[in-house]
């Protein structure tokens, strides 16, 4: 009888203490302080904050940290989390590479440089060339349209600033003032070249340049 009461006892003194260690878990291990490095709208950044503050840490990886970022920014590829505990919170964020803002009609997107397209968020900083399009994202090969314009920004000393795209024309607008017109299905490179030397040949009389077909067109 004796036995049976100690163990009695004891059963619920490892209840008792299993309990105290739960709520100190609980309560001791809540977020109050967060860090996101590399977001710079600070909009997001307490966004993000507000969701994580009172989840416990011991919890927080770096998958379910991912999700809920996900929510303010989806251009975030990656996250990588440091924990100082028992409160705090550290971010390093790695973003998706952003390569144009896609146009058409009222649907806007980013493209990225994988061809991924998320929609656009016009809280989220950037200064990206722009393309208008008359026809939906999903009808292009979007690795097409973005060999179009990684090909223009590393062979072009110009910022092209927008782009128009109708059927297999491609309208550039030149930050300098120039337009330049280009066969979607040419090589790009090849028309870059052709536009570079008539840039450097006419100098800034030429203000609308058509590489579209064989023969160069200049016009005033």
């Amino acid at each position: 009888m004796k036995n049976k009461h100690k163990l009695k006892r004891i059963f619920y003194l490892i209840i008792t203490v299993l309990i105290l260690i739960s709520l100190f878990l609980e309560f001791f291990f809540r977020v109050k302080y967060v860090d996101i490095k590399n977001i710079k709208n600070p909009y997001i950044v307490n966004s993000i904050s507000k969701s994580l503050y009172g989840k416990n840490i011991l919890f927080l990886n770096n998958q379910n940290v991912l999700y809920i970022l996900k929510r303010y920014y989806p251009i975030a590829d990656s996250v990588s989390i440091r924990k100082e505990f028992p409160n705090k919170l550290e971010i390093y964020v790695n973003n998706q590479s952003i390569l144009y803002e896609y146009i058409y009609k009222k649907s806007k997107y980013y493209v990225t440089q994988s061809g991924s397209y998320l929609k656009y968020q016009s809280n989220i900083l950037g200064n990206y060339p722009i393309v208008y399009s008359n026809k939906p994202i999903s009808t292009y090969d979007i690795k097409d349209i973005n060999t179009l314009v990684n090909d223009i920004s590393k062979q072009f000393v110009i910022s092209v600033y927008k782009y128009e795209i109708s059927n297999d024309t491609v309208y550039l607008y030149i930050n300098s003032g120039k337009e330049a017109i280009f066969n979607f299905h040419k090589s790009i490179i090849n028309q870059v070249n052709e536009l570079m030397n008539v840039i450097s040949s006419v100098g800034p009389s030429c203000n609308i340049i058509n590489v579209e077909y064989n023969k160069i067109f200049c016009e005033n």
